[in-house]
Order: structure tokens, then C-alpha cells, then sequence
């Protein structure tokens, strides 16, 4: 005999899912589930949470499609699954509108979620990219000027390699050059240095934010992949 397990107002909307809550309960009906192991309402509108394993037992309350209860007690033989509730309270449901697994609208809400969270994470993982893209063509355009700097530099230490060679004779005019001449070298070596070093910054930044770009890619399709389907009856 079917349990008359919702109120009035739920009467006529329980009558319309019998079918489908018979055959979920023949599919989930096979498997014996451990004591402690936590199950989910099925896609039932309601149903009921009774003091005993039966329809004369009291009913506490009625359960929801998706609500998560702790199995204290399925026996193999009977109709009846004792549970408790996150609140601590213990009763007994009927073990066909159990499942191990949440109701697929709750799994699709999870995995849209995630993929909402991971959508965001690539659109600033591209503004990042951006950022560096656009420090990266400040530090090429720094590398020319720093070019441009030692290019007049070596033209300017040839020059005057130039006339000390063929003009200047006194040696305090080669003590002089010599100092600039050491300036030079030393503004020459820093200024190759700073642009090494822009370089080698520049393109670092670039590979780190790309690797984080593609795996956030990768990520974001295995779990778009991974969505459940909707069944027929959610």
C-alpha cells in the first residue's frame, strides 16, 4: 500500500509523481547502504519523517527534494531506512526515496558555480596578462632608449680614444681622459646591465601569466566536460 505521506495541499501534486517515484525506487532499491553513510532526498516534491517505520508511525516533518540525512539504520528486509538529520534528529524514511548521490539540480548549481568561479579567475588572469603585455612594450621601448644611450656612448669613447691617440701629449690631458674614459666604461657596463636586466624581468612576467592562462584554460574545460546531465525527471 502506497504511503499517504503529504499534506492536503501536496495531494494532487503527489498522486502525479507515483509513477516516476516507483521506478526510481526499483533503481535504488538494489544497493545495501552502510550505516553512517550520508544520502540525499530524491526528486520527490516531499516526503515524510516519521517516529517509526511505518505510515502509522508520527510524522515529524516533511523532507524536501535534496535534503542530506545520515543513515543510522537500512536493514535489507523492509520498506524503512532510519536517519538523522543535520539538526540531530532522528526518524525513519522510506528507503526507495533515497539516493547516494545529490539530486542532479543540485549537482548542475555546484558545477555551474565552479564554472562561474573559474570564468572569473581567466577574465583576470587576461587583465593580468594585459597589465604585463603592456609593461613589457614600456620595457622594449626603455631597451631601445638604453641602445640609443650606449651607441652614443661607444661613439663618444671612440672619439676621444680618437684624439688622445693622435692629439693630446700632456700628461695631465691623458690623466683627464682617462678618468672620463673610465666614467664612461662604468655608465657603458650599467646601462648594459639595466637593460639586461628589463629584459630578463619582462619575459619572465610574460611566461608566468601565460602557463597560469592556459592552465586556468584547461581547468575550465575539464570541469565544463565534467557537467552532469539533467535527467528527464529533474
Amino acid at each position: 500500500m502506497k504511503e499517504q505521506h503529504l499534506t492536503q495541499p501536496h495531494a494532487r501534486r503527489r498522486r502525479s509523481t507515483l509513477a516516476s517515484a516507483a521506478l526510481l525506487g526499483a533503481l535504488l532499491a538494489a544497493p545495501v547502504t552502510a550505516a553512517g553513510e550520508t544520502m540525499y532526498v530524491s526528486d520527490e516534491l516531499l516526503i515524510t519523517f516519521r517516529t517509526q517505520p511505518s505510515t502509522r508511525g508520527e510524522i515529524l516533518r516533511n523532507l524536501s527534494s535534496g535534503t542530506a540525512v545520515e543513515v543510522l539504520e537500512m536493514p535489507a528486509e523492509g520498506e524503512w531506512a532510519r536517519v538523522r538529520l543535520g539538526s540531530g534528529r532522528e526518524g525513519w524514511v522510506r528507503k526507495q526515496y533515497l539516493q547516494a548521490q545529490p539530486v542532479a539540480r543540485d549537482q548542475l548549481a555546484a558545477a555551474n558555480r565552479e564554472v562561474e568561479q573559474l570564468t572569473r579567475t581567466v577574465a583576470e588572469l587576461r587583465e593580468r596578462l594585459n597589465t604585463v603585455q603592456a609593461a613589457r612594450s614600456e620595457a622594449e621601448q626603455s631597451t631601445e632608449n638604453l641602445d640609443e644611450r650606449v651607441n652614443t656612448l661607444t661613439r663618444e669613447l671612440a672619439e676621444i680614444r680618437r684624439v688622445s691617440a693622435s692629439a693630446i701629449e700632456t700628461a695631465a690631458e691623458n690623466r683627464r681622459l682617462q678618468e672620463l674614459n673610465g666614467r664612461l666604461r662604468a655608465e657603458l657596463d650599467t646601462l648594459v646591465e639595466e637593460r639586461d636586466r628589463l629584459e630578463a624581468a619582462a619575459e619572465q612576467r610574460w611566461l608566468m601569466i601565460g602557463g597560469g592562462l592556459v592552465l586556468a584554460g584547461l581547468v575550465l574545460g575539464l570541469v565544463i566536460k565534467s557537467r552532469p546531465r539533467r535527467s528527464a525527471w529533474t
